[in-house]
């Protein structure tokens, strides 16, 4: 059970981490786009779309993690 909860938390620390670069990068990406580096059109049609697909993977990743580790916390669930 113990190797389970250290399983547990190595992946949802990483999911953290990865997330909280996401994060960072999307500050940095919209830098340019508020000093007018950037076009509008670039930030919603090709930056934005890729951000939110990243975070939807990130998202079903942890999610998956959830439920992979209450199930064999508890079977038949």
């Amino acid at each position: 059970m113990k190797d389970l909860g250290d399983y547990y938390l190595k992946y949802r620390d990483e999911i953290s981490h990865i997330s909280g670069n996401l994060n960072q990068s999307v500050k940095r990406a919209t830098e340019p786009a508020v000093a007018g580096l950037l076009t509008q059109s670039y930030l919603s049609q090709v930056l934005l779309p890729t951000i939110s697909n990243t975070q939807r993977t990130l998202s079903t990743f942890y999610d998956e993690l959830f439920k992979v580790t209450k199930k064999a916390v508890k079977p038949g669930l």
